[in-house]
């Protein structure tokens, strides 16, 4: 815009006042001008993300307010390290793990579909600052599982394991599951010179179940990593895909119905697993996630809606 004119130039005398109305005038109409032009010198502002931090959710469901689903019972109940016991994941009704009973009846679930009664009992930990542990009572030797709840309406849908099938059918299934991923929208920034574009995928996991309208469901993780030496990079990929099995489909091929990637070091970075799918009657199904950051377990429910699934509920394996 040049330099700034003088005061005697815009027409005002050596004590500021405006010599004509005319000069007013003028002067106003260039005041906006200089406005104008230092408002096109400010830059405005942007956001931006690190594309090696985001976890990125795609699918067509809108987003539901989290909240615990009463007829699961008080908490979600997870297997602890040491055998015998479990730890307590407190729904958003509990205030404290005090409000929980000392003793309660649970079913625990497997992923093979299993379902067996069983009665925890709490253990308090000898330092205060731990979370209490439960310790299962009775059966004195329980089965295998991965997720229990209290609700006496909770049934458990059997999982059927990728390592489990057939050499032809898990082939087959894990290249459909990498195309999937490798056309997954990159990230939630738009930015797509990611480091891991053109790197392979692996799948990790993939458990399959069958839902009562004849179409089949599948989550799995798959990864992908840049082994440098200073600093190994890993990129983990949740995807639920669906498909109609029915016989005679028109199309029986698989669509992602939802995925969540995260990218970050080794020690650190989130991974998934799928603990459980169960049931409310005859609502729709529920999946139960571990979420592992390395320092802290959290864990969520998804269900599906109209058009894919949502998370329903998360909560922390901290809450005491």
């Amino acid at each position: 815009m040049g330099l700034m004119p003088t005061v005697e130039a815009l027409g005002y005398d050596h004590f500021g006042l405006v010599r004509s109305p005319a000069v007013r005038r003028a002067a106003c109409v260039l005041a906006l001008l200089l406005a104008a032009c230092e408002h096109a010198k400010t830059p405005s502002g942007t956001n931006s993300v690190a594309p090696d931090s985001i976890v990125a959710a795609e699918s067509s469901a809108a987003p539901v307010a989290p909240r615990w689903l009463g007829a699961l019972g008080p908490a979600l109940f997870v297997p602890s390290d040491s055998a015998g016991q479990a730890f307590a994941i407190l729904s958003d009704t509990l205030a404290s793990i005090d409000d929980l009973s000392d003793t309660i009846g649970v079913r625990l679930f497997g992923r093979n579909g299993a379902a067996q009664p069983a009665r925890l009992a709490q253990v308090k930990p000898s330092d205060s600052t731990e979370c209490p542990s439960w310790r299962v009572v009775s059966p004195a030797s329980a089965a295998p599982w991965s997720a229990g709840f209290a609700g006496d309406a909770v049934t458990v849908l059997p999982l059927d394991s990728l390592n489990a099938m057939s050499h032809a059918d898990s082939s087959r299934l894990a290249t459909a599951l990498i195309r999937l991923a490798s056309v997954l929208h990159d990230d939630a920034s738009g930015a797509g010179d990611s480091r891991f574009v053109g790197l392979p995928f692996s799948v990790r996991t993939a458990w399959s179940f069958a839902l009562a309208d004849g179409h089949q469901v599948v989550v799995a993780t798959l990864q992908r990593q840049i082994n440098q030496e200073a600093s190994p990079l890993e990129e983990h990929t949740l995807l639920i895909a669906e498909r109609d099995a029915r016989p005679g489909a028109a199309d029986d091929s698989w669509t992602t119905t939802y995925s969540e990637r995260s990218r970050g070091d080794e020690e650190t970075i989130q991974t998934r697993e799928l603990l459980a799918a169960v049931k409310l009657g005859s609502q729709p199904p529920l999946l139960v996630l571990s979420r592992d950051y390395g320092d802290r377990v959290d864990y969520s429910l998804l269900e599906r809606v109209a058009g894919g699934w949502r998370v329903r509920w998360s909560g922390s394996g901290q809450s005491c």
